[in-house]
């Protein structure tokens, strides 16, 4: 199983040690993290999964 790390400018400027002011700062990598950010809130977390499960099955 992959563990899913959530992308924002936290988890980056801690990886990469850069502050997160000079990654708003500028543009190509604003974009870049806005954009992962932006296609990983399309991805469920299991605990979504499980929540959608509990509620198709409640009635069972």
């Amino acid at each position: 199983m992959a563990i899913h790390k959530l992308i924002n400018f936290i988890t980056v400027s801690e990886a990469v040690g850069v502050s997160k002011p000079y990654m708003y700062k500028n543009p190509a990598i604003r974009g870049r993290i806005e954009t992962l950010r932006s296609q990983q809130t399309k991805v469920q977390t299991p605990k979504a999964v499980k929540q959608n499960m509990n509620d198709e099955n409640k009635d069972v």
